[in-house]
């Protein structure tokens, strides 16, 4: 996150789209009073952070500035629909953004390159599909309206400053965030082609172990950050235990089953 005296992106018209990409921006109100916030505030807010920035509960992330465009990684980040097979973590993939009538786009200069913006008032829904494929009973596709709860912003009042967690917004967005980078708990279970790892925890037991076995070649792999070798790799005392202990048990009751058949013989 940058800081919030950051200057404004270059905003232009919409006769110039620079690709299929578009940027859904959150709308962000006062909790008390319900007003919208200063503009300044509102482009500091959009352009410098990032869902990391903006919580909401214990866990749960906002983007205030969502990229999508078709075929977009994205995850859900609710249990509100979990009846139509939908829960915190789901994941899926853009496939349509439907704008409002007479609905504004604007292109915004981002890192060089002009973006198309819309404000998420101007959005009616947009559809996603399950990927790489629904649940069992299903539907494939499914459509999303924007959702608005209390959050928390942490901002950088100046460079070298400690944040500053805002507590008094209430956030307008859709209820998914884009998973193009992921963390490595929400990669359990799966396997991927190629793995890009940014940072290592080498807090977490076995954690390392967890995050390279997703990847299923070693081609595949590339890292931002070199291991640190010199760490402790070694499997704890409490997992070699609980893994004999399982041995064990599978042994008896494999003995007991045998028995039998040998009985009923």
């Amino acid at each position: 996150m940058n800081h919030i005296n950051a200057t404004r992106p270059t905003v232009g018209s919409p006769e110039e789209p620079p690709d299929n990409t578009i940027i859904t921006e959150a709308t962000i109100t006062k909790r008390k009073n319900k007003k919208r916030i200063p503009s300044w505030l509102h482009d500091c807010i959009v352009s410098e952070c990032g869902n990391s920035d903006v919580k909401t509960g214990k866990s749960r992330k906002m983007d205030p500035a969502l990229r999508l465009y078709k075929g977009a990684p994205c995850m859900v980040n609710t249990n509100d629909d979990l009846n139509e097979g939908r829960g915190n973590g789901t994941l899926c993939r853009c496939t349509r953004v439907q704008l409002k009538p007479n609905a504004k786009v604007y292109w915004k200069n981002w890192d060089g390159k002009k973006v198309n913006h819309v404000s998420v008032d101007d959005v009616d829904w947009v559809e996603f599909e399950h990927w790489p494929k629904p649940p069992k009973n299903f539907k494939r596709l499914f459509k999303l309206k924007p959702d608005s709860v209390a959050v928390t912003i942490s901002l950088c009042p100046a460079s070298g400053c400690r944040p500053i967690d805002w507590e008094g917004a209430t956030i307008t967005q859709f209820p998914v965030n884009t998973n193009i980078a992921t963390t490595g708990h929400k990669l359990q279970g799966m396997s991927k082609d190629k793995l890009i790892v940014v940072s290592w925890n080498y807090g977490i037991p076995n954690w390392v172990y967890v995050v390279l076995s997703r990847v299923r070649t070693l081609e595949g792999l590339y890292l931002c950050t070199p291991l640190d070798l010199k760490k402790q790799f070694k499997v704890s005392e409490e997992l070699l235990s609980y893994e004999k202990r399982l041995r064990e048990k599978e042994e008896r009751i494999l003995d007991r089953r045998r028995n039998r058949i040998v009985t009923s013989v």
